[in-house]
């Protein structure tokens, strides 16, 4: 069975502490994808226009097939 994973992290990070959170969430999100079996699609998001139901469905679309 195959899913799609989206994943969220702002992209506004520019202080030392907002740097450390995006690698231990980059570490992280690597473990939580590994622990998956059968994910075909990975969308990243970094701001809310990423999360356009309407612009992902017709990636999904595009990518699926």
């Amino acid at each position: 069975m195959a899913g799609e994973l989206i994943s969220w992290h702002s992209s506004s990070g520019v202080t030392k502490m907002q740097r450390l959170e995006t690698m231990i969430y980059a570490s992280s999100k690597d473990t939580i994808k590994k622990s998956f079996t059968g994910l075909s699609l990975e969308f990243q998001a970094n701001d809310e226009g990423d999360l356009d139901y309407k612009a992902l469905s017709e990636e999904v679309e595009k990518r699926a097939f």
